[in-house]
């Protein structure tokens, strides 16, 4: 993973929008996605002075955890780390949306059987009222 996409995850952790990562540190819009190399020292500065909470080791190689601990963030009974808890978040974000599609396929079907005996019905019944007039 690159700077530009630790940037990305970063504001996607603290939920801020990379628009206003890009004006918050002085940069001009669009820049985050139009980095194709690191960022130069001096915007690096400003960005760790914006964002003192940031990890420079992990935001320049991925290395570490995205968060400093300044805070003394402990982890939770499992060990996890913040970094840990989004990554299991995302996992589990995919496997609900895989549901939700499959959810929505079989409602799908369900409606598809629905008029099916729907219309089934109705022809038993037509015919029904077809042999009693007979």
């Amino acid at each position: 993973m690159c700077v530009k996409n630790r940037i990305k995850e970063y504001c996607k952790i603290k939920n801020i929008p990379v628009s206003t990562f890009e004006k918050e540190c002085g940069m001009s819009n669009g820049y985050v996605n139009a980095m194709r190399k690191g960022l130069s020292e001096s915007k690096l500065n400003v960005v760790l002075r914006t964002y003192p909470d940031l990890n420079k080791v992990w935001l320049l190689t991925g290395e570490g955890e995205m968060l400093k601990n300044s805070c003394n963030f402990e982890k939770n009974e499992q060990n996890l780390t913040v970094s840990d808890m989004y990554r299991e978040i995302c996992r589990l974000n995919k496997i609900v949306e895989k549901q939700q599609d499959t959810i929505t396929e079989q409602m799908g079907l369900i409606s598809e059987q629905s008029k099916t005996i729907n219309r089934l019905v109705f022809q038993r019944q037509d015919g029904a009222v077809t042999n009693r007039t007979a």
